[in-house]
Formats: C-alpha cells, sequence, structure tokens
C-alpha cells in the first residue's frame, strides 16, 4: 500500500506532541525508555511475556509508520518507585485521524490505581486525543481486577483494535514450551525431538519432528550448513534489516504488523560484549565455501532465572532465495527447523521454558501448538 508524505508528517507530529505532553505533566516519572532502566525493569520481571526491556521496546516503538516518534523510538516508560508500565501512541491505520495511547504490562503495588489515575489525568491534557485507550499484556488475574472494579474499562470486542485481530498478537492467547517435554539428546549428544502423549499433540509433535529431518535432508542433498551464531547488533543490524524486509515481502497479510515493529530489537539491543546474560540473540546462514545467504534471525530476553520470551523469531521461507543454486525440496521446513535448534541452544543455556508470544491469526498459534507449546491467557482492555 503507497503511503502518503502527509499521513507521516502527521503522524509524527502527533505523537511527538503527546509524548512532551506526557512528559510535561509527569515529570521524573515519565521518561524515554533506555537500556539504564533494566535494573528498574528487572526489579518487575515475573515471568511474563508482555514485561521485559525488549517486550516494552516492541510494543512502545516509535519506528513504527503509524505511530512514529522523532525523538523517543524506544517508547517511554512510567515509573513512579512502586508502578511500572511502557507507553506507546500509534493510530489502527494510517488513514484514522487520531492515535490511541497504549499502557504497556502495568506492574507494582498499586498498579490498578496509578493506572487509573493517569487515565484520568490524560483525558485532562489537550495535547493528547480523547480517543480509546488500549491497555495490553495483562495476565487473567489483572484482566479480572480491572474489570471488577467496573471504572470505564470495557472489553476489547467494544473496540477492537484490527478488524481480524482485535488484541493484535494476543488475539490467539500466549504459548509456552517445556524444553524437556520437546527435545532431548540420545547417546551421541545428538538433538532428539521427543514425542507428546495425548492424540493431538502425538499428530502435531509429528509434524515437527518430519519437518525437522526435511530440512535436513535438504542441507544434506545441497551440500550446505545452516551456521547458527550471536548476533551483534554493531556489525550485522542492516543485514538483519534485510532480512526482516524481506520476510514482510513474502507474507500475504501481516495482519497490522511490519518491518519496523522490530527495528528496536536490531537497533538497542545491548551488545554481547557487555556480558549481559539476560538477551539471547542468533542469526542463522546457510554456508558453504561459496556461498554464506542470511536466513534466520531469533532474539530473545531471560523473563525469569528459567524462561525466554521470543520476540522476533524470523526464517525465510521464499525458497526463491535459494532455488537458482540449490535443490529447494525441503526448504519451506526452514521455521520448525529453526525453532528447534534454538530450543536446543537455549535449553544448553539453563533454560527450561520458552514463551513464543500470542498470535493474530489461527495459522500461527496452530504452528505453535504444533511446536508443543501450551496456553497462557493474557488480555487487552480498552478504555472509551
Amino acid at each position: 500500500m503507497k503511503i502518503s508524505t502527509n499521513h507521516l508528517i502527521e503522524g509524527k507530529k502527533q505523537r511527538d506532541l503527546v509524548e512532551k505532553a506526557l512528559m510535561d505533566h509527569f515529570p521524573d516519572i515519565v521518561r524515554p525508555l533506555t537500556f539504564r532502566d533494566m535494573e528498574i525493569i528487572n526489579q518487575f520481571k515475573d515471568g511474563s511475556f508482555g514485561f521485559s526491556f525488549l517486550g516494552l521496546m516492541l510494543y512502545a516503538n516509535g519506528y513504527n509508520l503509524r505511530g512514529e516518534s522523532s525523538r523517543y523510538p524506544q517508547g517511554l516508560l512510567y515509573y513512579d518507585g512502586e508502578n511500572i508500565f511502557g507507553l506507546g501512541f500509534f493510530k489502527k491505520t494510517f488513514e484514522e485521524e487520531k492515535g490511541h495511547l497504549h499502557i504497556i504490562a502495568p506492574r507494582g503495588k498499586t498498579w490498578i490505581t496509578v493506572v487509573n489515575n493517569f487515565i484520568k489525568q490524560v483525558r485532562q491534557i489537550p495535547e493528547i486525543p480523547k480517543t480509546s485507550i488500549y491497555i495490553r499484556h495483562l495476565s487473567e488475574t489483572k484482566y479480572r481486577q480491572l474489570m471488577d472494579i467496573r471504572s470505564g474499562f470495557s472489553e476489547i470486542k467494544d473496540d477492537p483494535w484490527h478488524p481480524f485481530a482485535h488484541s493484535e498478537d494476543e488475539t490467539y492467547h500466549h504459548r509456552l514450551i517445556l524444553l524437556d517435554e520437546v527435545i532431548t539428546y540420545d547417546n551421541t549428544g545428538s538433538l532428539v525431538i521427543k514425542m507428546l502423549e495425548g492424540k493431538e499433540s502425538r499428530d502435531f509433535r509429528r509434524k515437527a519432528k518430519l519437518a525437522y529431518n526435511r530440512f535436513k535432508n535438504f542441507l544434506h542433498r545441497n551440500h550446505v550448513e545452516f551456521c547458527i551464531e550471536p548476533y551483534h547488533p554493531d556489525k550485522q543490524k542492516q543485514e538483519a534489516k534485510d532480512l526482516i524486509i524481506r520476510h514482510f515481502k513474502t507474507l500475504k497479510n501481516a495482519v497490522g504488523s511490519s518491518p519496523e515493529d522490530y527495528f528496536n530489537l536490531i537497533y538497542h539491543l545491548p551488545s554481547f560484549d557487555q556480558g549481559n546474560r539476560d538477551f539471547f540473540a542468533y542469526m542463522g546462514h546457510l554456508r558453504n565455501e561459496n556461498d554464506r545467504i542470511p536466513i534466520m534471525l531469533f532474539i530473545g530476553e531471560r523473563v525469569n532465572s528459567d524462561t525466554v520470551a521470543l520476540y522476533a523469531t524470523f526464517a525465510l521461507r521464499d525458497d526463491q532465495i535459494i532455488s537458482h543454486k540449490y535443490d529447494p525440496t525441503g526448504f519451506t521446513a526452514i521455521s520448525q527447523y529453526s525453532y528447534l535448534r534454538i530450543f536446543d541452544l537455549l535449553r544448553k543455556n539453563g533454560i527450561r521454558y520458552v514463551d513464543l508470544g500470542g498470535s493474530e491469526v489461527e495459522d500461527l498459534d496452530r504452528f505453535k501448538r504444533q511446536l508443543g507449546a501450551k496456553e497462557v491467557k493474557t488480555y487487552w482492555l480498552v478504555v472509551t
């Protein structure tokens, strides 16, 4: 879809005005989100997908063209010493005249009171449109607590974010994997894909195992390796950006997502040279003596001592990338193969659980179920 320059300028100016108004009205409480906030963020982590440094950047991001920020592309953070949440501002569509404030993954001792009072004060700020305000990444408990107070919070069906995905990537609930149920090792140390009990589980896991073997056969048939290495933002960000853009070009319907949603993850991921053990980021390449083709990017963050949330999970399935050089048979199984290889790496780093996040569409949710993932409910609410 062609985007007019007028829409970009208008959207950019609107978010800039909203961000300035928020920081002016809540001095020393609302501020730009940066890596310096990691120590504070870690104090509130509870193992959930939405609340982490990468999670807040992903969902508050100011690179999105429906809510572009000139100064604060990582989004804003509300922190009053006891309560914390992310803040973003987006239009639902490019054509929409005014955007909407997003409150992301609220946490803290008095978070309900704080969110309530915050919304009431925001409604009095002239620079902030009187549009619906969305609260996202709510656990089932937090969702029930807000619904019980009956003070203007409504179900997302009353004002859905997207006509086909009312809660964006929480339309289908999050999926959590216990790695010991998915993978093990034989007596030679080779990775083995396990089978689960139950008819649906057996059928799903069989498909994942077959896909893993199909891609292994593709590699063997073409005498090419699939090399997975740590992703270094200072050296590989352009390569990662190109990979993400190419991925989105192959999608028939991205349901509201765009490449820009992930730029924070590849631009502002803390460097491995800092020795930070909270982040896991890998790039995969097809490689032989003649080629090095970027094909995979996975980025995640530890959300508690034994759980990683995966925020970027890109594996290029378009066989046009390789069909001019290799026999593409089995290449489209790269997604399952990539996940299982990453699970192996995470398990060897002491990780027991992996949160794959939620999904906009049923096909993606089914894919996660085929890997053996269990449901973890999360919700949106809206204040109209």
